[in-house]
């Protein structure tokens, strides 16, 4: 078996969309993959296809770590579906569109508190692979944002750096500045994978987002943490 390295940067599906269980890369990180190419064939509803790029050039599906790697453009067009490439969000879409665009949290200044940082300065180091997120913000204490009710959800990923030297577990608050109603809590520790944040905004005009660590009886304690949220995504109410 013929085995080629290649020396490129693993987006996800951005290029390629894999078949055989891999899952979906939440971070973006530069990595190097060993890949055979075994003269891999490829049937669509039972009519022999040749993936090719945009220019028409054919691309070879590849074999890497056991799982099967296809042109996302090409396999899509043969399956009838359109395919829409966002460089803003690093997102494929196949198919239809997401009826509402997310909108990038770093557009939205806090009125006080911690800025978000937009993806030129936001890298990081995350279990020794340098993150490149879209944004970064580091919730040192307590920040507001007012988002007059205009939003349904807020998404992204929270974790701590490998520079943090403390075993810790950093946690952050999202919190409704009117009621003072608690609406979510995340955590983690240094050297562990990147865990979900998702909020819900509904009816929320203003929000705060505080800092702090998970004490030894299971509760939340506010204060300063070396955390980082990212790619923070906020999803606007569809008006009707």
């Amino acid at each position: 078996m013929k085995k080629d390295f290649v020396k490129g940067i693993a987006v996800g599906c951005a290029l390629s969309i894999a078949i055989g269980g891999a899952s979906a890369l939440a971070d973006t990180y530069r990595k190097f993959l060993e890949v055979a190419y075994t003269d891999i064939k490829v049937v669509v509803n039972g009519k022999p296809t040749t993936p090719r790029d945009s220019d028409g050039t054919p691309v070879k599906p590849f074999i890497s770590s056991g799982t099967t790697y296809l042109p996302v453009r090409s396999i899509s067009n043969a399956l009838g579906q359109n395919v829409d490439w966002d460089s803003d969000t690093s997102t494929i879409y196949i198919g239809d569109k997401l009826e509402t665009d997310k909108v990038n949290m770093a557009k939205i200044e806090p009125v006080e508190g911690t800025h978000i940082l937009n993806s030129s300065s936001a890298t990081f180091p995350l279990r020794q692979v340098t993150i490149v997120p879209d944004n970064r913000f580091a919730p040192y204490s307590s920040t507001l944002f007012i988002l007059d009710g205009k939003y349904s959800s807020l998404e992204g990923l929270f974790a701590v750096p490998d520079r943090d030297n403390d075993d810790d577990i950093n946690a952050v608050q999202f919190i409704n500045e009117d009621t003072d109603e608690v609406l979510a809590t995340v955590s983690n520790k240094r050297l562990e994978k990147a865990v979900d944040v998702r909020v819900n905004l509904i009816g929320v005009d203003k929000l705060r987002v505080k800092a702090g660590r998970i004490s030894d009886d299971n509760n939340f304690e506010f204060g300063y943490n070396g955390g980082y949220l990212y790619n923070l995504y906020l999803t606007p109410i569809t008006q009707k």
